[in-house]
């Protein structure tokens, strides 16, 4: 995982689950809701956190994916404004090819939000 600030796991402490640990009662931002990331909203949503899924697509361009996320306890953020409020998330999770560099994420990192990934997340729950 990469610090954005403020107490976070240490990757040198990190065990079975320790992301999981680390999200449970959290606020957690999902972007990028293709196919990729829906299995991640799910685990996250097991895990405990409080979980707001972004994308740049509209509800009819998601089709099957927003029906999905829709019956799930999960605030959507959708429409080409969807990076515009980064701000009060514990830690996000982004898609895989997102710029780590965009100044809304680089401001979220710098505001303490955590960045982590997909990848990261497996590698958590499978060390």
């Amino acid at each position: 995982m990469r610090q954005g600030g403020g107490a976070t796991p240490d990757r040198t402490q990190r065990g079975a689950g320790l992301l999981r640990r680390y999200v449970r009662n959290r606020r957690a931002l999902v972007i990028g809701i293709g196919r990729s990331n829906l299995p991640v909203v799910e685990y996250l949503l097991r895990a405990g956190a409080e979980v707001t899924a972004a994308d740049r697509k509209t509800p009819e361009q998601l089709g099957a994916r927003y029906g999905r996320l829709a019956n799930l306890p999960v605030k959507l953020v959708l429409g080409p404004n969807y990076l515009d409020e980064l701000g009060g998330y514990d830690i996000a999770f982004l898609t895989p090819g997102m710029r780590r560099d965009l100044p809304q994420i680089a401001a979220a990192a710098g505001g303490g939000t955590l960045l982590s990934s997909e990848t990261e997340l497996f590698f958590d729950a499978c060390p």
